[in-house]
């Protein structure tokens, strides 16, 4: 009885299996639509579901539809044993490139193989480009998971998609004017190895307009290696080339024919799954939807017509009537809107690409005039547009394409390379030397500040080069940079200040007026640059900042100027023992240092005045053996360099008669003398504290005078002294008279008597010389007598005690030495 119940089992396997939708031999299950009863969609699941999958299982699922037909599965569920993308335990891998049931999956190209316990990592929505699709479920022998369960559906092929080796479409224009082109398995993911192309021909006078409605392609890396879509301008893949497409575009990308064609090629990455290598397999990217695209296409007879017969004059490819108009050097022409003097279309945009030379030998601008305008709105002037250029002009429009030098600032004249810096406008900024030059150039840079010197102007270089060092210290055979300043403003004269070649860096320059510089370059020379700040400071303003950094005398530089009509000399770095000599009377020094003039010491700087370096000259003074300087006697063995570089003739101090030096000689002959100056200095200031002193006694003295009875002495016991200090102009004299009557003494008051002295004067004071044995008194204003008998005559002179001062001459300044 069981054998007969379970050969009854059987039986009833067997007829499910012949005749019903769904037949399976071990764990291999087919889903065959061609069989009756068949539904279009239903369920698929791995085995023992929703229980774990058994070990050392291998099982395959077909998906078979009629020829009208195509597959289409969702995995909604999934979690197998592995590690995605190399899945080396557990995998279900996917196969939707079948065109024939009879065909082995080994034979098939794989999609994708898959594991893992994300659904994210699979595809979407899968679709087969035929009517088959074939999945292929291993597990190991070790652990196991859940599974995988999802939903299958048979739809109609409203596409006809060719195997891969026959995926080319032609869609005429007569045909049809508008439709859609879409991937193979739209919007599913798409397969690998997909080589198609779509070819669209229109009639003449017609051009074809692309609209991308929806576009995902695998983006990969730059310039799109793996999938890609290439729009070409013409019946061919020989014809230009509009634009490569990868990654996602929205539906605003719009493509347009210059003609009656495009072609349109589509290719999808070969050998993107191998499992041999892990080159290509690593740029697997199954998040990314890979869906194809879907792009609309139109016939017209409407659109734009693109006129091409002008010279230098290009419709840009892909557009509706943009053009790209290239130089030829300093060239022009005229550009017209579409249909120009007709009515412009309406809702159309053109842009025109005016490109002019860009080259290491030329750079230039575009002017563009507008000779025809008519349009709702205000006409606009002409406008210069800088470096390469993007407009947008409508009617009739004229071009002239000028030279362009790269430099910052006001250009003074058309096409010339002269350029203004006027502080009304621009307080700082730099310039440069021309960009583009192939050399035989010469620009001129014009730098104003405001009037009446109320602006002073610092000049910071960043990089100077005037081609390789060679010597030539007039810059006669070398590209050089000139510098001039002005000398009266409403004339604009300038006068040469220096100038610099070859490598020689110039320093930080500080102006007080206007400056012009002039760049010059030789015919051929192309290695010639340099690159300068520029800025205008407040007169008042005394921290200056250069912006230069580098080394040499670019962080930080001392201009000798030996007189004010030669260029000055510029020093920097180490300099022990050097000595300079002025032209004339006149030696100006001038310091600037950068904001990077870091670590250095400074200067130490001696000087003395040269009252002749010629032998033949007289000299009153000292005259130095090997240089021949006349200076100061004074300035002999005072420790310093005056003699100039290595003659220290002056600090050899001999001790003989002649060598002697002559006070008086030296004072009428001799410059200034420091050491003289601070014995002056020091009398000065103990004379004022000594007379404070006095003032303070006299006070003292006054006040006890007024708190003790007077007492008067006798007649007989003093004599009256006086102290005139009478000054002239040219010396002053003091007298000390002694007076023994005093009727001539008040007749000396009130000049009745000739022979007596000069009355008082607001410089005379009254002094009294009393006897030793009379006690010393302060006097009252009324001046006491001494007695007659002091002195032998009543008619006696009264004594004078003269001496007197002359200032010295200090003689003509001819030279200034500094060391």
């Amino acid at each position: 009885m069981p054998g007969l119940t379970r050969q009854a089992c059987w039986l009833a396997l067997l007829m499910c299996l012949t005749f019903g939708s769904v037949y399976a031999q071990d764990c291999d299950i087919v889903y065959d639509s061609s069989l009756p009863g068949t539904p279009n969609q239903g369920t698929f699941e791995s085995p023992g579901w929703p229980q774990n999958y058994p070990t050392s299982r291998q099982c395959t699922y077909k998906f078979i539809g009629n020829e009208n037909q195509r597959v289409q599965i969702k995995i909604t569920k999934f979690n197998l044993q592995g590690v995605s993308p190399q899945c080396k335990f557990d995998y279900l891998d996917i196969y939707v490139q079948i065109n024939n049931r009879s065909v082995s999956i080994m034979q098939s190209t794989l999609l994708g193989r898959f594991c893992g316990d994300g659904i994210e990592q699979l595809p979407k929505l899968i679709r087969s480009t035929g009517n088959i699709i074939a999945l292929y479920f291993f597990s190991d022998s070790q652990k196991s998971d859940q599974g995988f369960y999802g939903t299958y559906e048979f739809i109609d092929a409203w596409t006809k998609i060719p195997g891969p080796s026959n995926c080319n479409y032609k869609i005429e224009g007569f045909r049809r004017k508008t439709g859609y082109i879409v991937s193979p398995t739209y919007p599913a993911i798409y397969p690998d190895k997909l080589n198609c192309t779509y070819r669209l021909v229109g009639i003449p006078q017609e051009r074809i307009k692309l609209t991308f409605v929806d576009f995902s392609l695998f983006h990969g890396e730059d310039y799109c290696p793996f999938d890609f879509l290439e729009v070409y301008d013409g019946s061919s893949e020989g014809s230009p080339l509009i634009k490569k497409f990868c990654g996602i575009y929205k539906n605003n990308t719009v493509i347009y024919s210059s003609k009656k064609d495009l072609y349109i090629k589509f290719n999808t990455a070969s050998g993107r799954i191998d499992f041999e290598t892990d080159s290509l397999y690593d740029n697997v990217d199954f998040t990314s939807d890979r869906r194809g695209f879907n792009i609309t296409y139109e016939f017209s007879d409407s659109l734009v017509f693109i006129d091409n017969n002008k010279p230098n004059m290009q419709h840009v490819p892909g557009t509706l009537c943009d053009v790209r108009i290239t130089s030829r050097g300093e060239s022009n022409g005229t550009i017209d809107s579409p249909y120009y003097p007709a009515t412009v279309p309406a809702g159309i945009t053109c842009n025109y690409y005016i490109d002019g030379l860009s080259n290491p030998d030329s750079l230039e601008k575009v002017e563009v005039t507008f000779v025809d305008f008519e349009i709702p709105g205000d006409k606009p002037n002409s406008h210069l547009l800088d470096e390469k250029h993007y407009a947008m002009i409508p009617n009739h429009t004229e071009l002239l394409q000028l030279r362009d030098f790269g430099i910052p600032g006001q250009q003074v004249e058309r096409g010339k390379c002269k350029f203004l810096y006027d502080s009304a406008k621009h307080m700082k900024g730099g310039f440069n030397s021309p960009l583009h030059h192939s050399g035989g150039i010469d620009c001129t840079y014009i730098f104003r500040p405001k009037h009446g010197s109320e602006e002073k102007l610092l000049i910071s270089f960043l990089s100077f080069s005037m081609g390789p060092y060679k010597h030539d210290p007039e810059c006669s055979n070398s590209d050089y940079l000139q510098i001039y300043e002005e000398v009266h403003t409403r004339k604009q004269d300038y006068i040469p200040i220096k100038r610099y070649c070859s490598r020689t860096f110039p320093g930080p320059i500080f102006g007080h007026r206007g400056m012009k510089f002039t760049y010059h370059a030789n015919r051929n020379s192309r290695n010639s640059s340099f690159q300068a700040l520029y800025e205008f400071i407040p007169k008042h303003d005394r921290k200056l900042k250069t912006y230069a950094t580098g080394m040499g005398c670019q962080n930080a530089v001392m201009r000798l100027y030996r007189s004010n009509n030669f260029a000055p000399e510029e020093l920097c770095g180490s300099l022990t023992n050097q000595a300079y000599l002025s032209t004339n009377d006149t030696f100006r020094l001038e310091f600037l240092t950068s904001s990077a003039a870091l670590g250095a010491k400074g200067f130490k700087i001696t000087w003395t005045e040269i009252n002749g370096d010629k032998v033949t000259e007289p000299c009153y003074g000292f005259r130095c053996t090997k240089s021949n300087y006349c200076i100061s006697a004074k300035l002999r063995c005072n420790k310093l360099p005056n003699c100039g570089k290595s003659d220290d003739s002056d600090e050899k101090c001999a001790t003989s008669s002649h060598d002697e030096v002559n006070p008086e000689t030296d004072q009428q002959n001799s410059g200034p003398n420091v050491a003289g100056f601070q014995v002056v200095h020091i009398a000065i200031g103990a004379s004022l504290s000594s007379f404070f002193c006095i003032i303070l006694v006299v006070c003292g003295l006054y006040h006890r005078k007024r708190l003790q009875p007077v007492h008067t002495p006798p007649d007989d016991n003093h004599v009256e002294v006086r102290y005139v200090a009478a000054s002239s102009s040219c010396n002053t004299t003091d007298r000390l008279l002694a007076l023994e009557n005093p009727d001539e003494l008040d007749k000396a008051y009130d000049g009745s008597t000739p022979t007596t002295p000069t009355p008082y004067t607001p410089n005379q004071n009254s002094k009294v010389v009393h006897n030793a044995s009379t006690p010393l008194q302060t006097l009252n204003k009324n001046p006491i007598i001494s007695n007659k008998s002091s002195y032998s005559s009543p008619h006696h002179s009264p004594s004078i005690a003269t001496v007197n001062r002359t200032s010295a001459r200090t003689p003509r300044i001819q030279k200034v030495s500094i060391v």
